[in-house]
């Protein structure tokens, strides 16, 4: 069956990337002799097309059995290591003044779960500020940076971030750890069908680019063109007499 891309499917990648811009910064690119919006159109469409003759000749005929991913992930048990987590509870408000004074009252034994709920402005609030646990790089750096270096039950100093001023509390740490190969099976399975999608397309492109056939459209120039214009001997000077 031969494949084909309908205007609906174009529409709805264009959508999908237009998700990235603002309206105007998408719009923009096409204008003030900028990028020509029908020939980026037709660009777009004949990639769709290649995905779909990528799925249809290349992925849909590669498996990864049980087999194959237990060998996968013994070889690669590196990669599915549970990173090193931290369970922190804050205090969010937006003025630094009142966040330190705060601090003040936290240092001085005040309960940090109930001034959570009664001053935080964040919606964890009303668990007492609690955020559960995450992994270094889910929170912004200065935030990662502060709550990974305390020990738990200790507090940190104001922090400031683009939501406001806070005060961390780390309730729990948990070291990285292995995972079985039960935890994390579809994950792996994921991992090794990108891998061997990644290499049956390399094998797929080198196989059409064996099999191509080059056709030159204009005629090529005969022998006579390709030789270098001889140089005409200058003119003879009269003889005198």
């Amino acid at each position: 069956l031969s494949l084909t891309v309908s205007d609906a499917e174009t529409e709805a990648r264009i959508g999908e990337i237009k998700k990235d811009y603002s309206t105007e910064s998408f719009e923009s690119l096409f204008g003030n002799g900028g990028i020509d919006y029908p020939a980026w159109k037709e660009a777009l469409q004949k990639r769709l097309l290649l995905e779909k003759v990528i799925a249809r000749d290349v992925n849909a005929k590669i498996q990864v059995t049980d087999g194959e991913a237990e060998h996968y992930f013994k070889n690669n048990r590196k990669t599915y290591v549970s990173a090193r987590r931290v369970r922190v509870a804050q205090i969010v408000i937006r003025d630094r003044d009142r966040a330190e004074g705060i601090l003040k009252r936290l240092k001085a034994g005040e309960d940090f779960g109930k001034l959570a709920r009664a001053v935080s402005i964040g919606p964890e609030a009303e668990r007492g500020g609690d955020l559960g646990f995450f992994e270094r790089g889910m929170m912004p750096e200065a935030i990662d940076r502060v709550v990974f270096s305390l020990p738990v039950g200790k507090l940190s100093s104001v922090v400031r971030s683009p939501y406001g001023f806070h005060v961390f509390k780390v309730l729990e740490k948990d070291a990285a750890r292995g995972r079985k190969f039960t935890e994390v099976k579809e994950w792996v399975r994921t991992d090794l069908q990108k891998a061997k999608e990644a290499e049956a397309y390399k094998h797929w492109i080198e196989g059409l680019r064996a099999t191509a056939v080059i056709q030159i459209k204009r005629p090529l120039p005969d022998d006579t063109a390709l030789q270098p214009a001889k140089k005409e001997a200058p003119p003879m000077a009269a003889e005198k007499h």
